[in-house]
């Protein structure tokens, strides 16, 4: 049996097999490099095209749609960051990818350049193809159209490169292809699309339409919730529902004083009564008055009563004469006489006057007085109470009304504020309508498209010296895999050839036993 000897070959037995296989391993090397050169000669140059756009604090950037209710501030940082990989993203969007084929044309950027193009082309030409047919509401024209923009859009995607500049807020935009002015024209027409579609993707279409039937919604709920509360404060007969209840609440508490004050007259007014009875009941009704002594008696009285009309008459004359005049003279003398009879009739009788107590007179009258009080402050405790019954009634009835007026008027104040609030959002989506009507945009274009006519690859030097290498490699390879071969189908010719080891020790004589015979011997 032959022996496999699986020790790894090393770079010296490589290099070895690749000296004796010298012929076989330099065709298979020269036929490699010299179909690596014609691939590298077939493939196309690359030309690129490339553009820079600056994000800047725009509308865009901070502005919300209007339909959102957001807070009032806005993270510019977080706001920018975001706002540059979205413009990022929407230029690698297929949107954009279709705009950009559409704008420079699908038979351009289908139209084979160079011979490797040409040749793929020619290739697929012989490979049969099925008739197109339209289904699904679509045309055949409209498929073949939809499949053709598809293999310009894929390819445009092949071509594409997009990336962010390294703390800075600018896009970079890169594109290349078989021809410089393919490549130009498409990042050219890019720049041209993208601030339209940068503008349509942060628009709010339809905002003021929708807002203008909103508004005069709300104009009709709030007009409705207006009349609504004034015909309930007509019904209600109030104007302001706070100040009517405090009026009310001021009425209560001026009638609930007042009852309290009357109670407590009236308590006052009893007592007092009850004390004035006590007291008329004990004191007498009349008692006397005065007591007179030292009183004239009948005939001296009458005799006084003509001496006082002498003395009258004395004093008439007085006044009329002289003291001289005989008239005086006899006046005076008759009065002398008159004075002489009442000084001899002089005489007393006691006489006593009894009259009605004056102080139970007087207690009397405020008794009477006390009762017409009394009488006066029950009427006027009954009359508040009926007042402080119906302001309490009336209390409930306008915490009853008032509850639904409180409830329309907040129907009324929410209608209210919808449709300022409606009108503020209507205003704004006008203006965000404005604003896209001028087509402002925070992108701006800071590299408009270059014209690179020096191609930037592929490196066909690199790739030979690769090519060249890998064929080295395969040409020693294949050469140590010959060289193997050859030497193990000599190795087994050789073997066949020479006898083996086992008839060799056959043939030879085998020798005595001659350590046994002495053994024997000595035995």
């Amino acid at each position: 049996m032959a022996s496999t000897d699986h020790t790894p070959l090393t770079l010296a037995e490589i290099l070895t097999a690749g000296w004796r296989q010298k012929w076989l391993a330099l065709t298979l090397f020269l036929g490699l490099t010299f179909l690596c050169g014609v691939l590298l000669w077939l493939m196309p140059n690359r030309y690129a095209s490339q553009a820079q756009l600056l994000v800047r604090l725009g509308p865009n950037a901070v502005a919300m749609d209007p339909t959102a209710d957001l807070s009032q501030t806005v993270s510019l940082q977080e706001s920018r960051l975001h706002q540059v990989n979205s413009v990022m993203e929407l230029i690698n969007s297929r949107e954009m990818i279709e705009r950009v084929a559409r704008r420079v044309g699908t038979e351009r950027i289908l139209e084979p350049i160079g011979t490797f193009d040409r040749l793929v082309q020619t290739a697929r030409g012989f490979i049969p193809k099925s008739d197109i047919k339209g289904e699904q509401g679509y045309t055949a024209e409209e498929i073949a159209d939809l499949i053709e923009l598809g293999e310009a859009c894929k390819k445009l995607e092949r071509g594409f490169s997009t990336s962010v500049g390294k703390k800075a807020y600018t896009v970079n935009v890169h594109f290349s292809s078989n021809s410089p002015y393919l490549s130009h024209d498409v990042v050219e027409a890019l720049l041209a699309e993208y601030p339209q579609y940068h503008s349509s993707a942060h628009g709010a279409t339809g905002s003021v339409e929708f807002f203008d039937q909103e508004l005069a919604s709300t104009l009709t709920s709030a007009t409705s919730s207006q009349s609504k509360v004034r015909d309930l404060k007509v019904k209600m007969g109030i104007v302001d529902l706070d100040s009517e209840k405090l009026a009310l609440q001021e009425k209560l508490s001026d009638l609930e004083r007042g009852a309290n004050d009357a109670a407590i007259e009236l308590a006052a007014v009893d007592a007092e009564l009850a004390s004035l009875k006590a007291e008329l009941s004990s004191m007498p009704e009349r008692i006397v008055a005065e007591e007179t002594t030292g009183i004239f008696k009948r005939s001296g009285d009458l005799v006084r009563q003509g001496l006082y009309e002498l003395e009258l008459k004395e004093k008439e004359l007085a006044t009329k004469f002289n003291a001289d005049h005989p008239k005086m003279q006899s006046i005076r003398s008759q009065l002398e006489q008159a004075k002489l009879i009442a000084n001899s009739e002089i005489g007393q009788t006691p006489q006593v006057r009894n009259v009605s107590n004056p102080i139970r007179q007087e207690m009397d009258l405020l008794y009477r007085q006390a009762l017409a009080k009394q009488a006066g402050l029950k009427a006027k405790q009954k009359q508040l109470d009926v007042q402080l019954v119906s302001a309490r009634e009336e209390l409930v009835e306008l915490n009853l009304s008032g509850a639904q007026l409180a409830r329309l008027s907040w129907d009324a104040e929410v209608a209210e504020k919808t449709y300022m609030d409606t009108a503020q959002r209507l205003a704004n989506a006008r203006q965000i309508a404005d604003l896209e009507s001028l087509k402002l945009s925070d992108v701006a274009i800071a590299q408009p498209a270059t014209l690179q006519l020096t191609k930037t690859g592929p490196l066909r030097l690199l790739f030979g010296a690769a090519g060249a290498m890998i064929a080295a490699f395969i040409a020693l390879f294949v050469a140590s895999l010959r060289d193997a071969s050859q030497l193990a189908k000599q190795r087994t010719t050789s073997r066949k050839r020479q006898p083996s080891r086992i008839e060799i020790w056959a043939d030879e004589p085998k020798p005595k036993p001659a350590a046994a015979a002495s053994v024997g011997v000595k035995a």
